[in-house]
Order: C-alpha cells, then structure tokens, then sequence
C-alpha cells in the first residue's frame, strides 16, 4: 500500500553576487539560464539556506487519484515554481501558496528512478523579482495561478534574507526535491 502522506522533501535556495559572477564569468549576462545553471554547479554561493516543506492536500489528493484504477486522471506535469509573501507557518492542510507574488518557469527537472527523487530547479536572475518578498514556495502546473487546473505540489517557507525582499544585486537559485517514500522508509 502506498501512503501518500510519507512523501519526503527537501528545499535549498542559494543566492549569488551577481558582481562576482560577472568577475568569474565574463559572459555570465550572455548566457542561457540552463547555461547559468551549469556554471554555477561549480562555484559557492555567497548564503545558502535549506528548509522542509509540506506536500499539498490538493496533490496528495491527486497522486490518490493518480494510482487509484477507478478513477480517471491523468497525471500533472511540473512547469513552474512560485512565490509568495506569506510567512504563516506551513500545515498539512494548505492546498497552495497563501499570497503568491511571482512565477518563473522551472530552469530544470531532473528525475533520479533509482532515488525515487525529483528535482527542479528555478534561476531567479538578478534582475528578476526584484523588490518583492519571496518567504514561501511551491511547485506548481500552470504558468498562471489563474489557470483553474492550477496545482501546487508543496509549500515551503524560505528564510534568506536575500529574498526578503529580493535584491537586484543577487542571483538565485531555488530546488526543491521531492522523494517518495514507502512506509519502511520514513522517519
């Protein structure tokens, strides 16, 4: 029997100087985001914070669905990552952000089979965001929270003082893994 509920998760957002990216990478303002990425799996970030989120009860509905035979639906696609402005503590009961202020479409998706891990993984570059307080984040399907089949995979809570609000100065890099555990495996 598979327990939705035993999902596992794991958030990490590093921020960056974008001035000391431009030092070490000369071309960095001309490079792909996927080109960006890849660079910077080699360099240290200047903070980095990691936190734990809940999984959505709307998704843990819909991976119920998912498995169940009786019942047709097919399977959401991750596109894009959220964010909001909203610091109440999370709770198994949220079904999405609570006061989303800015979407970028996921820079990566990378599924580990033998884990039973997916990762993705947002650039938000340096003149992205800027302003805005990003305290919470989610995995969602649709490049518009308008979008009625909209679905949030979790809600976690960032601490980065970098994000708070978020600066022009600083690149940022937010992934969030998500790992599925049967029920021996969970702590």
């Amino acid at each position: 029997m598979i327990k939705t509920n035993l999902i596992s998760d794991n958030i990490e957002a590093a921020s960056y100087d974008v001035e000391r990216l431009r030092e070490l990478i000369p071309d960095w303002d001309d490079l792909s985001s996927t080109e960006k990425l890849e660079v910077l799996e080699d360099i240290d970030p200047d903070s980095r914070v990691t936190t734990h989120n809940v999984i959505t009860q709307s998704y843990r509905q819909h991976i119920a669905e998912v498995i169940n035979p009786e019942v047709s639906t097919t399977a959401v696609d991750v596109t894009h990552m959220a964010f909001g402005n909203d610091s109440t503590a999370t709770d198994v009961s949220d079904t999405h952000l609570l006061n989303e202020v800015y979407r970028d479409n996921v820079d990566d998706h990378v599924t580990q089979s033998a884990e039973e891990a997916y990762s993705a993984t947002t650039l938000i570059q340096s003149d992205e965001a800027v302003g805005l307080d990003l305290q919470e984040c989610a995995l969602v399907t649709e490049a518009s929270d308008t979008n009625a089949d909209d679905l949030a995979v979790n809600r976690a809570l960032l601490s980065d003082s970098r994000l708070q609000p978020k600066d022009g100065d600083s690149a940022v890099t937010v992934t969030i893994t998500i790992t599925y555990l049967d029920e021996s495996e969970a702590v």
